[in-house]
């Protein structure tokens, strides 16, 4: 095994359990949240989550960007070129999280407008000013997370993360628990976030200590142009992106209710989960890919790539189906009936997830071969497809929550899906993307078979328990999804491939146990 695909699957592993640890006892607070404050606390949580992401939009991409252009000069061993880089990182984000403060200060005043008139949320404007302070804190000392990413050293990122994540929520539960105090819930946030970013920037001036021994480096001039214009050529992707995942949040709070986007969150909770372990898997894959670039032919380029999706189909197939088939027996048994959403909004919110999801090989191509100019158009128009659709489905046509996740589904058909792969099978690997339309339609309707056979059979489930209910559907879904996509794609040279990795990494694995 290359040592290439040795850090792939050491990155993508460990951040796949670091986020099943997180996740859990991420879901553990969420559980504790819902019993000491309720739902429309709730709702307020999701909202400025939202609000706050929307303001990311002052980082443009520039870390992105500035990544893209590390991973020639780590390929290279240029150790200067590398430091300035992290130093004009460095002076970007401390403006960038100044910038942050300043916005959120200015939209302070005008908070009510973006919820609805029957909630009545004591002290919003204290809420809001505690989430703008963990976000800003994000922007200080966390630039030097990406070196370790370009370095195929992403993991230690993860471990960071997940052990100041841990400490986090353990405070956070025993305050809800003893005081149900929302306030010290939230200083909690802010300072973990802060100790995790100081200590992330420890640990890479230890293992880099060159980056402090040139600290005065800087960029040539001809460096810096080429950052601003992939910065300026990213700018709408990463508006794009923003608000088509921000605005539904909002849209629900404003228009719907704000306990309502509390019931809502609880799904999205599910979403994120889902969402946050899958991207950071291929997030392993980043910094690979990106020495690929800079070292491999279209062919090689191209193999990686299809196996990448296969992955990435198989694991997006199976947690989406399990999603949508078990998360309303779940909540049932979470927190109750009450909690419960309409199936056609859940079978909404599922595809959206899935087509999503689908993206993630073809987003991680895009940043590491640097296509962020190709993506302008198709960004712009995303963003406003989204907002015209969710808008006039939910205003004029009156559909509701229907309209807001609707709007989503189109703006993503009407743009991603066809051109994202277009621009990479004609840029990266010489080819006619036709390809990728028959491959996704082959997934997609296994996808969508998978589900209907197990609807079809859990209509014959009639037992009286919620609980035991849950654990049938369960029992079937583990079984079943992984079967049916083994049936249907064990002969695709993609699984063999799969196969033949996974079959080398058990074989080291083995081996460093018995050298132990």
């Amino acid at each position: 095994m290359s040592s290439r695909t040795s850090n792939s699957v050491r990155n993508t592993s460990v951040n796949f359990i670091t986020q099943i640890v997180t996740i859990i006892a991420s879901f553990v607070t969420r559980s504790v949240f819902i019993y000491a404050l309720g739902k429309t606390f709730l709702g307020v949580s999701g909202l400025f989550s939202d609000i706050l992401q929307l303001l990311s939009l002052a980082e443009l991409g520039v870390g992105t960007a500035i990544l893209y252009e590390m991973y020639r000069p780590i390929a290279n061993n240029d150790k200067k070129k590398v430091t300035a880089l992290m130093n004009f990182y460095g002076k970007v984000y401390t403006i960038i999280g100044c910038v942050v403060i300043v916005i959120g200060l200015a939209i302070t005043p005008f908070l009510d407008f973006f919820v609805d008139n029957k909630s009545n949320i004591p002290h919003l404007r204290l809420i809001f000013l505690m989430y703008l302070s963990n976000t800003a804190a994000s922007y200080f000392f966390a630039y030097k997370r990406n070196i370790l990413v370009a370095t195929q050293n992403g993991y230690i990122n993860s471990l960071n993360q997940t052990a100041f994540s841990l400490l986090q929520q353990v405070i956070q539960i025993v305050i809800l628990l003893i005081w149900k105090n929302f306030y010290a819930y939230l200083a909690v946030q802010v300072l973990c976030t802060v100790a995790s970013n100081v200590e992330i920037s420890r640990y890479v001036n230890k293992k880099y200590p060159y980056l402090k021994e040139n600290k005065n480096e800087k960029l040539e001039k001809e460096d810096t142009k080429n950052i601003f214009r992939n910065v300026r050529a990213m700018m709408t992707t990463k508006i794009s992106s923003v608000v088509v995942t921000s605005t539904d949040n909002i849209l629900i709070s404003k228009y719907i209710s704000t306990a309502y986007l509390g019931i809502y969150s609880n799904y999205t909770l599910f979403v994120s989960m889902i969402r946050t372990i899958i991207t950071k898997a291929f997030e392993g894959l980043t910094g690979s890919v990106g020495n690929l670039a800079t070292c491999e032919d279209h062919e090689k380029s191209y193999k990686v790539y299809s196996n990448a999706y296969f992955i990435n189909f198989w694991i997006v197939g199976f947690c989406v189906s399990m999603f949508y088939l078990l998360v309303d027996s779940f909540i049932k048994v979470w927190i109750g009936d009450s909690y419960i959403l309409e199936w056609g909004t859940v079978a909404l919110i599922a595809f959206n997830l899935y087509f999503r999801l689908m993206r993630n090989t073809n987003l991680v191509f895009i940043e590491t071969y640097g296509l962020f100019r190709q993506m302008r158009v198709k960004s712009i128009s995303e963003a406003a497809i989204n907002l015209v659709a969710s808008l006039f489905l939910l205003l004029t046509l009156d559909m509701g929550i229907y309209g807001i996740l609707l709007g989503t589904l189109i703006s993503n058909f009407l743009t991603n899906f066809w051109w994202e792969p277009y621009v990479i099978y004609k840029d990266c690997f010489n080819k006619k993307s036709y390809r990728f339309y028959l491959r996704t339609g082959i997934y997609t309707a296994v996808f969508i078979g998978t589900i209907a056979l197990n609807l079809f059979i859990f209509k014959y489930i009639t037992v009286g328990s919620n609980i035991l209910s849950f654990i049938i559907k369960l029992f079937i879904s583990l079984i079943d999804i992984n079967l049916i996509y083994y049936i249907t794609l064990r002969k695709m040279d993609e699984f063999k491939e799969f196969k033949r990795i996974m079959s080398g990494f058990i074989g080291r694995m083995k081996g460093k146990l018995k050298r132990n």
